[in-house]
């Protein structure tokens, strides 16, 4: 899990996308429970996760919901440098970013250390000696009961002297309606004007292979059909599902969700020149939650911000001046240029 992204030619991408295109998450999703692999012989398990995303910047958070307290387990075959939880209760979360605010330390309900002996081999033990000074490892096996809503950061080294990794875990017990969305203001879309849409001939390539999609250039920006966006990143590791939810009457998308196609996906209307846009009144909840994202009404058709879908899914996006391309790259992180 890696905290920070650097900004990268569309070069570099098109080079990176040849040795990782492989990649897969950095955590894997067994129904309800979550799997944090931070290495080969290592990884830290919770229980209730419903959805996770990136906050400041780059920082991973699981959003946990559970009908009372759930569990994180820091397991494996091989012990840790160091493991820490800790409770922020009065942290809060707008915009994605996130003010921690006054912290309590967490307990863990098991927490064992592997000292090392003269001879080098380790013993176990659940309390280190007063006055230890020696050489300790964290025991894998070690876990906590988290009990409180709220948020929480887990850190942790791998070995000691290893560089120290961390995430977040957002806790929501279930009917606790208080803290579902805390410090959340109401989601308000940008208050768009008419604007005129130019027909745009940029190419477009999607994890390195050029793809034919219909986009429209408006004030400077890159607009897409959501469905088409869809399609394009259908079988990566940032596909999406679209739908609509008559409850609500807004537009569904679920991440990490094979898409359903539904008949004319990147068709190209052949419409050239000029068109008119005006601004559409849909909405747009992502897994449940509410888009601050405007859209365009262009022939038939909502057309949204690449960059607003591209942040709001967590992928990047690159403009190449040079080839007069732009590049969409599922496996590497969203950064704002």
């Amino acid at each position: 899990m890696r905290v920070g992204t650097q900004k990268i030619s569309f070069a570099v991408a098109l080079f990176m996308l040849m040795s990782v295109f492989s990649w897969t998450a950095a955590y894997a999703d067994d129904g309800h429970n979550a799997v944090a692999d931070i290495s080969e012989n290592q990884s830290i398990k919770m229980q209730n996760v419903v959805d996770s995303e990136r906050i400041n910047g780059n920082l991973l958070v699981f959003y946990i919901k559970a009908d009372e307290s759930t569990t994180i387990s820091f397991d494996g075959r091989q012990d840790y440098g160091f493991q820490n939880i800790t409770y922020y209760p009065k942290a809060k979360l707008k915009d994605r970013n996130l003010e921690l605010g006054q912290e309590e330390p967490l307990a863990f309900k098991k927490k064992d250390y592997a000292i090392k002996k003269d001879d080098g081999r380790y013993t176990y033990t659940s309390q280190l000696p007063e006055g230890f000074t020696g050489e300790y490892l964290m025991a894998a096996g070690n876990y906590a009961v988290l009990e409180k809503s709220g948020f929480y950061e887990v850190s942790y080294t791998i070995a000691p002297g290893a560089k120290k990794g961390k995430f977040l875990v957002k806790v929501t017990q279930t009917g606790d309606l208080t803290t579902v969305e805390p410090d959340q203001e109401p989601v308000k879309k940008p208050e768009l004007q008419p604007a005129i849409a130019v027909s745009n001939a940029t190419k477009v390539f999607v994890n390195g292979r050029e793809i034919a999609i219909e986009a429209y250039n408006i004030d400077g920006n890159n607009y897409f059909k959501l469905r088409d966006l869809a399609k394009a990143l259908y079988h990566t590791n940032k596909e999406f599902e679209v739908g609509y939810d008559t409850a609500s009457q807004a537009i569904s998308v679920k991440s990490d969700t094979a898409y359903t196609p539904v008949g004319g996906e990147l068709e190209i209307s052949g419409a050239v020149g000029e068109q008119q846009a005006v601004p559409s009144n849909s909405e747009v909840q992502l897994n449940g939650k509410t888009l601050g994202i405007g859209a365009y009404y262009i022939n038939g058709n909502n057309y949204f911000k690449l960059r607003d879908i591209a942040k709001a899914l967590d992928f990047r996006v690159i403009w190449s001046n040079e080839m007069n391309a732009i590049s969409i790259t599922s496996v590497i992180n969203y950064f704002e240029d």
